[in-house]
């Protein structure tokens, strides 16, 4: 398949998901993106924050998670490239409940976590 058509096959997966589905999605992409960003803050040297960037990042991306900046790409160009998608529905179904998992995946499965396992240390 051309370029064009994997665009527009991956803009169409991705907005017909349930609200429900690219929540859940985002929630778990968000979570590994912010694992990622962990791992490379403590790591000492460039291959581990190599390593520890790589294989949360590459995990959201082959297990087909949600993530509302790179979406922010890969829907417009789906629909540049033909995608018969509207605007409106990118933003409701699509970036609108990603950036909301994101912001849970984040603040709450990894922000709250942290804080709860180190709260001893931090008083």
């Amino acid at each position: 398949p051309t370029l064009k058509a994997v665009a527009v096959a991956v803009a169409m997966k991705k907005c017909s998901l349930s609200v429900g589905a690219v929540f859940g999605k985002a929630v778990l992409a968000n979570w590994l993106v912010c694992l990622a960003m962990f791992n490379a803050s403590r790591a000492t040297s460039i291959t581990g924050k190599m390593v520890g960037i790589w294989l949360p990042i590459s995990s959201f991306v082959v297990l087909g998670f949600e993530h509302s900046v790179a979406n922010g790409f890969l829907l417009p160009l789906g629909v540049l490239s033909g995608a018969p998608i509207g605007w409106l529905d990118i933003w409701t179904v699509n970036i609108v409940p990603a950036l909301a998992g994101n912001l849970v995946g984040g603040g709450v499965l990894l922000g709250f976590s942290g804080w709860y396992a180190h709260r001893k240390h931090l008083q």
